[in-house]
This record gives structure tokens, C-alpha cells and sequence, in this order.
């Protein structure tokens, strides 16, 4: 798509979705947490769980569309109207999305999720690319969009949807809003954490600027929204469930930290040597000033990401308020440095979000220490040992990188070459490590190579 369409109008897309991502954080009023979570799950819980998040994308929408004129005329853009409109329909979809995800998640399903998030992912590409051949311009991101939140609907929903769990009831409204309503705030401040950079870079920088962060960003949320996800659903289960089933809570965050440092880091560690590659790869030369901004990004990345599972754990066991109140915190500092940043440049934007990601992962730390019996010695020791292995990695790349730039083999060659000989040392470190994830990944690969 970024190959269709010009900076401008990425720009546009990425400033209206950011709009309608402010108010993602109260569509699902922490339902889903909550049907995970809860030990047993009635048909009066799904039934008042549905209505609430119906009512809300309801409301949502209304807001939207009243709204929309409004918002295009501050950013100037009356084409930004009719995006907003569109995706906008995606209040309508959520309630049913919510639920059979939540099911599947409940009963450990995450083959068929991550199934059927391929399956829409393809099929939004396709409809993204159809209407931008066919000149519909930004607004083609939009509909792309629509048809995502769609198509992973109707095929989880093939499994897990039942017509009789989707009546209007609300016996159980009270308990639910209880359990959400600190996971719905802590949500709707990672939102809004999430839009904000896009909302002003938009702003005062303009919109082209606003569609070079966003490629950027997009080049890293390759990896903590997309691969992440889909390997963590097969690797990892949820601690909603490991609570569920009685398991040690403070040993299983002690696990999947260091299995999620093993994994992430290598791949942020990647993008902060090869980013522009991958910028230059996946959108074309039009966008060759994005690369430096995502190089910074990942490595902003490398503090913040793999440390968010802390805030998993905590709402797993209902204290949710708490990092409420660290989301609040840094978002507020978020907005300080990106508001002073975006008055001289975008790559001091990207590199003054290094701050509020570095406090977040100290303070996501202690946060979760007052919830779990947490050792701060040994999570010392745990990061120490991932650092080890992330720094030799580091160095590995940053020889490739060296190599790959003496030999000049152009850029689709120096971008291939990056990703084999990057693997290689990624699997080659990991083999000769003592990481938890080794013996993870070969667990579950021991019944294919049997087969």
C-alpha cells in the first residue's frame, strides 16, 4: 500500500485512525479479561457481557459520526470525514469479535485465533490493494481495515459462535463494569498513548510527516503487534488462564519474562541495526526517510515492549488500578516530550519517546512488586542474562550490517542477506544460551519433526 500511496495519504489514514484508536480503549469495557478470567462463565455473563459492548459500540459510533466533520475541519482534510465514517464501523463489529475471541482464548485455542488473523490479514491486503488501484486513495487503508475486524470475526465465530449466547441481558452488568472498569481506564490510556504521537506529528508537522512515523511505526509494530502476538498465542498461555488453572503467578512472570526478552529483543535488536532496510524493502524509496526514525523506534521499543506483560499479570489477578495509574503517569510525560519534540523534527520525536519508554520499564517493575512477591535480585539477574545474549547479537549485526554495505549487492540483495545471516545468529545464540525459550520452542516442535 505504501507503495500506491503517497505520503500524504498514509499521513491522512494513520491521523484518522488514530482518532478512532483514542476511543478503542472503551469498546470493550474489560469484558474479555473478565470471560477469561472468571472460573465459570454462564450464559447470563455472555449474554449481559455482549449487551454492554453492543451498547457502548453503539455509542461509539453515534459519537463518531456527529463528530467527524468536526475533526476533519482541524486537520483541514474534508476526505478525512468519510474515513472516519468508515472506520467507524468497527463498534459494530467489535461486540461480536469480543466474544468468540474470548472463548478461544478461554479454552487455549490460539491456533485458531492466530488462523484466523492470517486469513483477515490477507484478505484486508486484498481490499486495501483493489481500491487503491482503483484510485480511492486513503480511504482504501479504511476499508481494508473494516474487512480485517470481518473476516478474523466470522472465522474464529466459525468455532465459537452461538446464536443463543447473543440476546440482551444485563443480570450481570454490575459485576462486569466492577472487574472493567479499571482495565477499561488502563486501556483507554494506552490508546491515547498510542494515538497521541500520530494526532500531533499531524498537527504541526503536517501530514506527510505524520505518514513517514507512521511507516516507521508500522515497521515496528511488525513485530510487537503482529509476530508477537501470533508466536506468544502458540508459545505462551495467558496468565488469566495460568491463574484459572492454580498455577504459581510470580514464577510464571518470571518465565515468560525471560522467554519474551529471548524473543523480543532479538527482533527489535534486528530493526534497530536493519531497520531502514526493512523501510526501504516493504514501501519503496518514496520512503527512505523513514528508516532513521524506525531504527530509533525499535530501539525505544527494546525498553518498553517486553516489560508490558507486567500490566498482563496484573489485571490477571483484579489490581488494575495500579497500572491505571503508571499508564496515567506516563502518558502525561508522553505528551510533555512529544509536545516539545514535534517543534523541531520528527527524528527528535522518535528519540525523545526513548524517555517515557525507559521509565516505563522501571516503573512497570516496581508497580508490579506491589502487587507479587517480586524479587528485584532476581529479575536483576533474569535481564542481566537476556542482555548478555541481546549485546552479542548486536554485535553480530552490526558486522553484517558492515559487510552487507562493503559488498554493495544492492538493496533488495542487502535486505535478504540481512534477514538469513541476522537469522542465523539470532538461532545460533539461542542454541548455545540457556534460555527458558529454547527448550520451549523445542518442546513444541518435537511433534512435527516426529510426524
Amino acid at each position: 500500500m505504501a507503495r500506491l500511496l503517497s505520503p500524504d495519504q498514509i499521513g491522512l489514514f494513520a491521523v484518522s485512525f488514530a482518532v478512532l484508536l483514542m476511543m478503542y480503549g472503551f469498546r470493550g469495557l474489560g469484558v474479555g479479561a473478565y470471560m477469561i478470567q472468571v472460573h465459570d462463565l454462564d450464559l447470563s455473563t455472555i449474554k449481559s457481557a455482549f449487551s454492554l459492548v453492543a451498547f457502548m459500540g453503539l455509542l461509539l459510533v453515534s459519537v463518531v459520526n456527529v463528530a467527524a466533520f468536526f475533526i476533519a475541519q482541524i486537520y483541514g482534510s474534508s476526505e478525512m470525514e468519510g474515513i472516519l465514517r468508515v472506520l467507524s464501523l468497527n463498534f459494530l463489529i467489535f461486540p461480536f469479535t469480543i466474544m468468540v475471541q474470548s472463548k478461544a482464548s478461554r479454552t487455549h485455542d490460539f491456533g485458531w485465533l492466530a488462523l484466523s488473523e492470517l486469513l483477515a490479514a490477507v484478505a484486508s491486503s486484498a481490499v486495501s490493494i483493489c481500491f487503491a488501484i482503483f484510485g480511492y486513495g486513503a480511504i482504501s487503508l479504511a476499508f481494508g481495515a473494516i474487512t480485517f475486524s470481518a473476516v478474523s470475526t466470522i472465522v474464529c465465530g466459525v468455532r465459537y459462535f452461538k446464536p443463543a449466547e447473543y440476546g440482551i441481558a444485563f443480570d450481570k452488568a454490575g459485576t462486569l463494569v466492577a472487574f472493567g472498569g479499571w482495565v477499561t481506564g488502563s486501556n483507554v490510556i494506552y490508546q491515547f498513548n498510542t494515538a497521541i504521537v500520530d494526532l500531533v506529528i499531524g498537527k504541526v508537522q503536517g501530514l506527510s510527516v505524520a505518514g513517514l512515523y507512521d511507516r516507521a511505526a508500522t515497521v515496528n509494530r511488525l513485530v510487537w503487534e503482529q509476530i508477537y502476538p501470533a508466536l506468544g498465542q502458540v508459545l505462551f498461555s495467558s496468565f488469566a488462564n495460568e491463574k484459572r488453572d492454580g498455577h504459581d503467578l510470580t514464577a510464571a512472570y518470571f518465565y515468560r519474562l525471560r522467554c519474551v526478552l529471548d524473543l523480543l529483543w532479538p527482533l527489535l535488536i534486528w530493526l534497530v541495526v536493519f531497520g531502514d532496510y526493512a523501510v526501504l524493502f516493504l514501501f519503496g524509496d518514496q520512503w527512505h526517510d523513514a528508516g532513521v526514525i524506525a531504527r530509533i523506534l525499535a530501539f525505544s521499543a527494546l525498553f518498553s515492549v517486553p516489560f508490558t506483560i507486567a500490566k498482563e499479570l496484573s489485571v490477571a489477578m483484579g489490581e488494575a488500578k495500579v497500572f491505571f495509574k503508571l499508564d496515567l503517569w506516563i502518558f502525561c510525560c508522553r505528551i510533555v516530550v512529544v509536545a516539545i519534540a514535534a517543534h523541531y523534527s520528527i527524528n527528535m520525536v522518535a528519540i525523545a519517546l526513548i524517555l517515557p519508554a525507559f521509565l516505563y520499564m522501571i516503573f512497570s517493575q516496581y508497580t508490579l512488586g506491589n502487587v507479587i512477591d517480586l524479587s528485584y535480585r532476581e529479575l536483576f539477574k533474569l535481564v542481566f542474562k537476556s542482555s548478555v545474549s541481546a549485546l552479542l547479537l548486536a554485535m553480530a549485526l552490526i558486522l553484517i550490517r558492515f559487510g552487507i554495505t562493503e559488498t554493495e549487492i544492492g538493496q533488495f540483495g542487502g535486505f535478504m542477506m540481512a534477514c538469513i545471516l541476522g537469522a542465523t545468529a539470532m538461532i545460533l545464540i539461542l542454541l548455545v544460551g540457556r534460555s527458558p525459550l529454547k527448550a520451549l520452542v523445542l518442546q513444541r516442535l518435537r511433534p512435527l519433526i516426529v510426524r
